[in-house]
């Protein structure tokens, strides 16, 4: 037999017999998962994860859009985010062991280098967990904060009303010539919480101008535009007048 022949039918017949069937199952999550992610899949690489690990992202990724951030209450942009800053998990390397017990999982990905990657079994597939990871990587972003994970993602485990559809009519028009408003907060200045984006799925374009009507309070308002400059007016007191806001650069939030 040729020797070249020879060793490729030999690694054939030992890389198959390595693993069982459920090391099998696990290996090829291992392996799709850190495709997508060396790939910057997002999506692939959330709908991989365990329930719930994509439970923790999707409360994070309302919570953080609440405050602000332009991600839209999508975990896999959020995924995104994180893996900007922090490794996940390791890919490319060698698998050294797998361990099985029961519907859970444990990858080693290599000798001595991390802590075990942990798997689990839903609905017959095996789904990478990285809640203690990322739980680790929320944690560290609240620190100094004063704010707990728990205090940061409870706003999010419950529907944030909008402003009251009372009396006072509030007007919000876009002042600015260059640049378009894609997220418009209005949210009672007593409140902690800037609650949801007014705006849905519209966009405030240079002259537009969208109408509120709320109960005489005094608010804070915040609008987002598309390359991430930040417009505010805290403290307006509306009254049954009402209350017209143009958006303009006087209201820009110095970075």
């Amino acid at each position: 037999m040729n020797k070249v022949i020879g060793v490729a039918l030999f690694v054939a017949i030992f890389s198959s017999c390595r693993w069982s069937g459920s090391q099998q199952g696990v290996y090829d999550s291992y392996t799709t998962m850190s495709a997508a992610l060396d790939d910057c899949r997002w999506e692939d690489l959330h709908d991989g994860l365990s329930r719930e690990t994509r439970e923790l992202l999707d409360l994070a990724a309302k919570a953080f859009t609440a405050i602000g951030m332009p991600i839209d209450n999508r975990a896999d942009l959020l995924l995104k985010e994180i893996a900007a800053g922090h490794t996940l998990f390791d890919t490319g390397k060698n698998v050294i062991d797998i361990s099985i017990r029961g519907d859970e999982a444990f990858l080693e990905p290599s000798q001595g280098e991390t802590v075990p990657i942990r798997f689990v079994r839903e609905d017959g597939q095996w789904l990478m967990d990285l809640t203690p990871r990322l739980t680790g990587i929320l944690n560290g972003a609240l620190q100094g904060t004063g704010t707990t994970l728990a205090q940061f993602l409870t706003p999010a485990t419950t529907e944030n009303p909008p402003p009251p559809d009372g009396s006072c009519m509030l007007v919000i028009t876009n002042a600015i010539d260059d640049d378009d408003v894609y997220y418009l907060f209005v949210s009672p200045a007593v409140s902690d919480d800037w609650g949801p984006d007014v705006l849905g799925d519209m966009v405030l374009l240079p002259g537009a101008a969208c109408t509120l009507h709320v109960y005489p309070d005094t608010y804070d308002m915040m609008a987002i535009g598309a390359g991430d400059d930040t417009y505010t007016r805290w403290g307006v007191a509306v009254s049954e007048n009402g209350y017209d806001w143009d958006i303009n650069r006087s209201d820009l939030v110095q970075q």
